[in-house]
C-alpha cells in the first residue's frame, strides 16, 4: 500500500539513471545523474516528500551530467527492502515487484520515469525506444505497456544490450495513455 504514483517514478529515475552505494559501517548514498532540470526536480521533489536531504553536483570534468546525492542508509534499506537488485549495477535492473502489482497511476509513473530518464522519442518516426543491458528490465516494461494496451517489440542489439522500441498505433496508445514527463 505504500507505492505512489511520485515514489514510482522516484524508483524509475533510479533504476534508469542511478547508482546506490553501500559502505561499511552502514553508510549509504544514492546518485541520480541527468542533465534534464524536470527530471532533477522531480527527482529532488521524491526525496523532500521522504524528508531527506540531498545536494545537487554541477557538472565536472570526469562527470558532464548533474547529479543528486542523497546520503541516507534509511533510504538504501527502504530500496533494499522495495527491490534488492536496485543496489546491483544496471546489468540486472529489473521492474520492481512492488510496481508490477501496483494501480495503473503508479505503473504510469515508473513507465514515464524509466522511458523519460533512459529512452529516446522520436515523434517524426512514432516511436520510443529504451535500450539496457538488463534484459530482465525491458521485459518487465513490456508487460507493464501491455497492461495499458500498448505492445513493444524486444531484440537484441550488438555488445550485449537490449532494445525496447513501441512504434506506429502502439506510439499513439503510449502518448495518450503514458505521456512524458519532460
Amino acid at each position: 500500500g505504500r507505492m505512489t504514483p511520485w515514489l514510482a517514478r522516484l524508483l524509475g529515475y533510479i533504476t534508469a539513471e542511478g547508482y546506490v552505494q553501500k559502505r561499511e559501517y552502514g553508510s549509504a548514498t544514492v546518485y541520480v545523474t541527468n542533465n534534464d532540470r524536470e527530471i532533477l526536480d522531480d527527482v529532488a521533489d521524491g526525496l523532500k516528500r521522504l524528508g531527506l536531504n540531498y545536494t545537487e553536483r554541477s557538472p565536472h570534468d570526469a562527470k558532464p551530467a548533474r547529479e543528486i546525492v542523497c546520503s541516507s542508509s534509511e533510504f538504501v534499506s527502504f530500496l533494499e527492502s522495495l527491490e534488492p537488485a536496485l543496489l546491483s549495477g544496471s546489468r540486472s535492473q529489473r521492474v520492481p515487484d512492488a510496481v508490477m502489482r501496483a494501480t495503473r497511476p503508479v505503473k504510469r509513473g515508473f513507465l514515464r520515469a524509466v522511458i523519460d530518464a533512459e529512452g529516446t522519442v522520436s515523434p517524426k518516426q512514432r516511436e520510443v525506444t529504451v535500450s539496457s543491458t538488463s534484459r530482465r528490465l525491458l521485459e518487465g516494461l513490456r508487460s507493464l505497456l501491455l497492461s495499458f494496451g500498448i505492445d513493444s517489440q524486444l531484440r537484441s542489439k550488438a555488445g550485449g544490450s537490449y532494445r525496447l522500441r513501441v512504434s506506429g498505433s502502439d506510439f499513439a496508445r503510449y502518448v495518450e495513455r503514458i505521456g512524458f514527463i519532460t
